[in-house]
Order: C-alpha cells, then sequence, then structure tokens
C-alpha cells in the first residue's frame, strides 16, 4: 500500500481520538469540578528507502487545571475550592481525589459525595454528623464547626504535580503520589460550588473544525483508494 494512504490513516485515527475528547469535554460541561482535556499531537518521522515520512500520533491528554467559575448555591453541604487541591474521598478501590464539593450526608451520618463515597478529613479519617447537629460552619482554612464546636478539618490536598493524578469516572482521580495537605495556598468556600472549565462554544468550536478535517481526510483515503484501483486495472487491460 502505498504510504500517503498509511500516514493519511495516522491523521485520522488521531482525528477519531480528538472527536471522543472534545465529545467528553461537552458531555461534562455541566458537571461540578470536570477539568476540560485536549489531545496534543505530533509528527513522527520513519525513514524509507527513498525518502522519510511523518506519520501523525497523539502524544498524550492534556489536562487544564485553571479554575472553574465558582457559584453561589446557599446548599451548606457544597464546598469549592478557591485555588489549588483536591478533596480526599474513601472508595471501594482505595482513596480518591476530586474537585466536585458537591457533597451529602448518607445513612450513616457522614459527609459523602453523591456517589456514596465519604469524605475524608486532614487526617484521612470520615467527617461525621449526629441527628441533632444542627449549624455547619467551614471556615476558609477548611475548620468546620458543628452548632460552634470544631468537628473536622476538611481535607485539601495538594500535589506536586497534577499529571500524577490518573482521570476515572464520578470526577474522580487516582495516583501513587503522595500529597501534601494545604497551608494556606487554597480556600474552601462553602455554600458555593466550582462548576466544570469546559469552555463549551470554544469546544464546538473545535467539534466542527475536526470534524470537517476527518471527513475531508477520509475523502482524500477514498481519492488514494480510487487512484490504485484504476491504476491496478489499466496494468491488468495491457497484460
Amino acid at each position: 500500500m502505498d504510504n500517503s494512504i498509511y500516514i493519511a490513516l495516522s491523521k485520522q485515527t488521531g482525528l477519531r481520538r480528538e472527536l471522543d475528547v472534545i465529545a467528553n469535554n461537552l458531555a461534562n460541561s455541566n458537571t461540578a469540578g470536570y477539568q476540560s482535556e485536549q489531545m496534543t499531537f505530533k509528527s513522527h518521522l520513519i525513514a524509507d528507502v527513498a525518502d522519510s515520512n511523518a506519520f501523525a500520533y497523539d502524544v498524550a491528554t492534556i489536562r487544564d487545571y485553571s479554575q472553574g467559575t465558582i457559584d453561589i448555591t446557599g446548599n451548606k453541604l457544597d464546598f469549592a475550592i478557591e485555588g489549588r487541591g483536591y478533596f480526599a474521598v474513601q472508595t471501594d478501590n482505595g482513596i480518591r481525589y476530586t474537585r466536585a464539593g458537591n457533597f451529602t450526608l448518607d445513612i450513616d451520618g457522614a459527609l459523602a459525595t453523591q456517589d456514596g463515597h465519604k469524605v475524608l478529613d486532614d487526617g484521612g479519617a470520615e467527617i461525621e454528623f449526629e441527628e441533632d447537629d444542627n449549624e455547619i460552619v467551614i471556615f476558609s482554612d477548611g475548620r468546620l464547626e458543628v452548632d460552634g464546636e470544631e468537628r473536622a478539618t476538611l481535607g485539601v490536598y495538594l500535589f506536586d504535580d497534577e499529571n500524577s493524578l490518573t482521570r476515572e469516572g464520578s470526577s474522580l482521580y487516582s495516583t501513587d503520589s503522595a500529597p501534601t495537605l494545604n497551608e494556606g495556598q487554597s480556600k474552601v468556600a462553602q455554600g458555593a460550588l466550582e462548576r466544570s472549565n469546559v469552555a463549551s462554544i470554544r469546544e464546538i468550536t473545535n467539534m466542527i473544525k475536526v470534524q470537517r478535517a476527518y471527513t475531508g481526510n477520509s475523502s482524500f483515503i477514498e481519492n488514494l483508494y480510487q487512484l490504485q484501483e484504476d491504476a491496478v486495472r489499466r496494468i491488468a487491460s495491457q497484460v
């Protein structure tokens, strides 16, 4: 097969993956704490007998760590991190990290995510409440008071290299890296929620652009196949 077809197919594969990333961003444009992603591509030179061919391949998926818009919700159990950092939650697969602070109380009276994962304090323990607890207040440093008495400090964990975080479902991240506790670098806001940092209009524009490139590349590949078929028929007719 002509190398030009292989090169075009490498581009087509990359465009397909880029469409998947854009679609995922758009699907999570209203997901609390979601961080958008984008594909990074580069050329890969392969030496041929007569020439060198540049194939396209996706190097990595880059995550946008910028702060999402913080909306005031008025819900006492909604918490937003202003600045860097992640909340820690206990899952069946171990501790995971998230920016989504739309918490609730589970059946045991513990602070938990919408999926039932218990939220951890700065010491790695669950944060529990009693039936007669009334006023819940959290300060910017994460200290949590219930009816005027300190109950716990909400854990906000930082990572030197946020690229070490691997995205999982439900806005969760896993990592083998050891985090450090927030010491004034970030603040916690109560009654507020960080929204997704997805720029929907930009993503829609990117999707249209990538779709056009995908369609154009498909036509190019079809034309190459057609040229090959025509060449084979001409050669066969002369034999």
